[in-house]
């Protein structure tokens, strides 16, 4: 069955021979020249094939997202630059919707998110949107030290940046996953990874996030959150890093971000 300028059209295998005793070619034939019974029949064994479920490793796909994640921290930040970014990043592969909807509804279950809904009525597209905001979760999703060269980056940081040296450091606390399902091209989505990161000065300790409009919901407008990105870093920064072993940066109180 196929749809032609908004009437169905069914492929017809015709019984018999022609004069010459050869099959009858198929045929696409309009609806109303189809039988009722053939028609029910067709579509319950089609919707038969749709209900068929096939079973698919989740964990190639996360090696797809953190290595497009990280591959976009690594080329962040030149040596003049002293803010962090938000990233969006298109994962081609993530482009069909029951393929989408199984990456998704996984990283949901793993970390125990509630993820967000909006219909836009007018394109008829709907739009799924979760986000990963604890330092400790984001740094268990992205694993750098995975995905960049030894001794680069741990968790959600990337620690040797800038300078040729091991000197300022980034953490990625922020992660979103969204796709769009538009409902005018059935079975394809949009899917989307939005992240931000934070630069941490190698010689203070201060942490600078991105530029945000008055609109963004990003948590990184909160003192509070940025803290906990703080308590963080000084977590996972290795313990030989110049800022731990000469000034105690990680004994600070969180909210003290810089050690002069």
């Amino acid at each position: 069955m196929r749809v032609v300028n908004g009437a169905r059209q069914w492929l017809i295998c015709w019984a018999g021979t022609d004069q010459q005793d050869r099959p009858w070619k198929p045929s696409w034939e309009p609806t109303n020249c189809v039988k009722k019974e053939l028609r029910d029949a067709y579509m319950q064994a089609y919707a038969g094939r749709r209900l068929q479920l096939v079973e698919v490793d989740a964990r190639p796909l996360d090696t797809l997202v953190q290595r497009s994640i990280a591959q976009a921290a690594m080329n962040d930040f030149s040596s003049i630059e002293s803010f962090g970014r938000v990233h969006e990043i298109e994962i081609g592969a993530l482009s069909l919707h029951d393929l989408a909807v199984h990456y998704f509804d996984a990283v949901v279950l793993r970390f125990g998110l509630e993820p967000r809904y909006a219909y836009a009525p007018d394109g008829n597209v709907l739009t799924k949107e979760l986000q990963i905001k604890e330092p400790e979760d984001a740094g268990a999703f992205c694993c750098f030290e995975h995905f960049m060269p030894e001794d680069t980056g741990v968790g959600a940081m990337r620690y040797a940046l800038g300078r040729k040296s091991n000197t300022d450091f980034m953490v990625v606390p922020v992660i979103n996953m969204f796709f769009s399902d538009n409902k005018h091209t059935p079975g394809c989505v949009t899917f989307k990874v939005e992240f931000s990161t934070v630069k941490g000065n190698g010689a203070t300790g201060r942490m600078t996030g991105p530029h945000l409009g008055e609109r963004s919901k990003n948590p990184l407008k909160d003192e509070a959150y940025l803290n906990k990105v703080v308590t963080y870093a000084r977590g996972m920064l290795p313990r030989t890093h110049t800022l731990i072993k000469t000034d105690n940066w990680h004994t600070l109180p969180p909210h003290i971000h810089a050690v002069r």
